[in-house]
């Protein structure tokens, strides 16, 4: 694996969007280089999470990358589960999502890019707009920097205010995916840590939904690195053909909407912020709503639920 310096670790990001065509593999890839770690599942495994999660425009990829990226900086205070350890890790997290919405005016992919990235007309007005490279290319190289000088440093603690544990929002399902299908790891159950609150608390992408996702990115993802720059256009433009056709069958984008149309049915919206009506200020605020909230947990068994169905059908 090559290590990058921290010079290059922005222009490395906004090269690895353009070649890879996702946000949050491009981020999430270049500060584990940065730091040196990670594995080969690493990056197909989080594929879907483009686009604010299968073009969905939730959550955007660099905010969930860069999330996902601190945590693996971190991923030894993660598994040590020392209260001070989380509490610190979690405000870090808010800082870069704060950062984040106060730099580019929004968390969201939808509102950040100024289209809806999962109908066609609004991905050509992206595309021929030139959004691609003022907007993504931009806040990808920008995020990068900040997130390579951030976790330059070791995580402090922080007083928890008595919290003594936390009830994870996507770990619970995560962990009950991998034992049905077979498709998961411990590194991922650990890393999606950082998705609570809905994605380093900003109150977007549900994270048990994203947890959920999971299985779907294992078995279909794509692989930047293995599949090559040719292959990894030919698939994004196949998934994208088939999201706008809306056609059924076992690829990325098709069982993600699939998953999708379901849950509309169900809940109102894929923002946590919307689900909880509350956005959480801190660790303290989101472990005691965590731990009792109803509308969580009948998220999580739908989401686990639905995907189970879909690994089944596909």
């Amino acid at each position: 694996m090559n290590r990058l310096t921290r010079e290059g670790v922005s222009r490395t990001a906004r090269y690895r969007l353009i070649r890879y065509l996702n946000c949050n593999q491009a981020t999430l890839g270049t500060i584990a280089d940065f730091l040196g770690e990670g594995d080969g599942h690493l990056l197909k495994v989080n594929c879907q999470l483009e686009g604010g999660g299968f073009s969905s425009g939730s959550t955007c990829g660099v905010v969930s990358g860069g999330c996902l990226a601190i945590g693996l900086r971190y991923l030894d205070d993660i598994r040590s589960e020392e209260p001070g350890k989380m509490a610190a890790l979690h405000s870090l997290l808010k800082e870069y999502t704060s950062w984040f919405e106060k730099e580019f005016k929004s968390t969201l992919c939808r509102e950040r890019s100024g289209v809806e990235v999962n109908s066609f007309w609004g991905f050509m007005n992206y595309i021929f707009l030139g959004k691609v490279f003022t907007r993504c290319v931009n806040h990808v190289g920008k995020a990068a920097d900040w997130l390579a000088e951030k976790v330059s440093n070791p995580l402090n603690e922080e007083d928890p205010g008595g919290v003594t544990q936390v009830n994870h929002c996507a770990v619970d399902v995560l962990r009950e995916l991998r034992r049905e299908t077979g498709l998961g790891s411990e590194l991922i159950e650990d890393l999606y840590v950082t998705l609570n609150g809905g994605i380093g608390l900003s109150g977007g992408l549900c994270a048990a939904v994203a947890g959920a996702f999971v299985p779907i990115g294992w078995r279909f993802g794509i692989d930047p690195k293995g599949e090559g720059a040719w292959g990894t256009l030919t698939l994004f433009l196949k998934g994208h053909i088939n999201l706008y056709r809306g056609r059924e069958e076992g690829e990325l984008w098709s069982v993600g909407q699939e998953f999708l149309r379901n849950y509309f049915k169900k809940f109102k919206a894929l923002e946590c912020e919307k689900l909880t009506n509350k956005k959480f200020t801190g660790f303290q605020d989101f472990a005691r709503f965590a731990e009792e909230a109803e509308v969580c947990r009948e998220i999580k068994d739908w989401s686990l639920n639905e995907t189970l169905r879909l690994m089944e059908k596909y």
